[in-house]
């Protein structure tokens, strides 16, 4: 399917209840399971949970070639009108018939259930609420079973039409407890953990001198470009439109990456993975701040000392040019604190317990601790 990403309806309605009924102050729930292995329901601020679905669909409507999702539930979005409409004008976000009654797909999700249910209790919570299902109608245990039962489906399809998928956050913290993986195969994927990973190791140089009790972020760059460039909540899916627009080459180098991906040449190293090397190491460069490597070269006269990198100085020429210019200029963003004061601003939830709660949530998860 080329650079598609499928994508939650469950996330797209949590984006569509945000833009049109604004942040929920309230707590939502998350799926974890005890040390010894009992399903257990904890809670985190319903707003941040929100701000993630919402970050996770701007980046994915500016560097995907479109958004997919299951046709048969887009219901759940689109009664919220017009909200998505650009985006979906554009073919950038549509519905997509998987086939979920292929028998097939049902055993590639069964395949997935049986990885997520990897205790005892998690299994006799997933046929409690199969049980109740096939007898009632109902879930006994909706969110469990939208968690598990249905994060299994998802994968299913990511699996069956080869095509990545980015989950509603309770959905993604489920997989990563269960240690459940897709396979590396997305070229949009490679290049944004490459940019993250960048981003954190200029962060660790800045905060070297802040309070061990400071809060710090580090978000996404995309969402933060869309956010400083319109001027309300409204305005944010068009915003992202209209970025999309002046990122086609970075989506059409993208696209070529993943063609490489699906197809590789044999080569170790492709010309792709090398601009993305080229670009980290060009961060590496900016933060040594004493000793060069062997390539160096030094020049003394009158007291006065030139050192000089050539291989720094021909990647830092790089950088500046074409897509690398624009994939390092996504490395280089603001941690995303203002962008992120400006888009609670417009909920009314500055400088309130709900701003704090938000706050602690995105330091939790740029630390790891979440």
């Amino acid at each position: 399917m080329g650079q598609a990403v499928i994508a939650d309806n469950w996330s797209l309605q949590i984006v569509a209840e945000l833009l049109t009924d604004g942040l929920d102050r309230d707590q939502c729930q998350l799926l974890q399971v005890t040390t010894d292995g009992a399903p257990q329901l904890t809670s985190v601020p319903a707003a941040a949970i929100a701000l993630e679905c919402l970050f996770d669909l701007l980046t994915d409507l500016v560097l995907r070639d479109q958004i997919l999702v299951e046709a048969a539930h887009v219901d759940t979005w689109q009664r919220a009108g017009d909200v998505f409409a650009s985006a979906t004008r554009q073919g950038a976000l549509r519905g997509y018939d998987f086939q979920p009654r292929d028998p097939e797909l049902g055993a590639v999700r069964d395949a997935f259930v049986e990885r997520l249910a990897f205790t005892a209790p998690l299994r006799e919570l997933h046929a409690q609420y199969t049980t109740a299902y096939r007898e009632h109608g109902t879930s006994s245990h909706p969110l469990e079973s939208q968690i598990l039962w249905g994060g299994a489906g998802m994968l299913a399809r990511a699996v069956k039409f080869d095509t990545p998928y980015t989950p509603h956050p309770a959905r993604r913290r489920f997989y990563q407890i269960a240690g459940v993986a897709l396979p590396d195969t997305s070229a949009a994927d490679r290049t944004l953990d490459m940019v993250r990973t960048s981003r954190t190791k200029l962060q660790r140089r800045e905060a070297r001198n802040e309070s061990l009790m400071s809060l710090r972020l580090m978000l996404d760059p995309i969402p933060l470009q869309v956010i400083r460039e319109v001027d309300s909540p409204a305005a944010l899916i068009t915003g992202a439109v209209a970025l999309r627009d002046r990122f086609r080459q970075v989506r059409d180098w993208l696209g070529l990456y993943q063609q490489h991906v699906n197809n590789p040449s044999g080569a170790p190293i492709s010309t792709y993975e090398r601009t993305l090397i080229d670009i980290a190491r060009g961060v590496d460069d900016a933060l040594a701040s004493a000793g060069l490597d062997q390539s160096s070269m030094s020049v003394g006269f009158d007291g006065f000392s030139l050192s000089w990198n050539p291989a720094a100085t021909w990647r830092k020429y790089r950088n500046r040019l074409g897509v690398r210019a624009m994939i390092n200029r996504l490395v280089l963003a603001p941690n995303g604190s203002a962008e992120l004061k400006k888009l609670l601003g417009w909920f009314d939830a500055q400088g309130t317990a709900v701003e704090l709660a938000v706050l602690e949530h995105f330091d939790r998860r740029r630390s790891g601790r979440q």
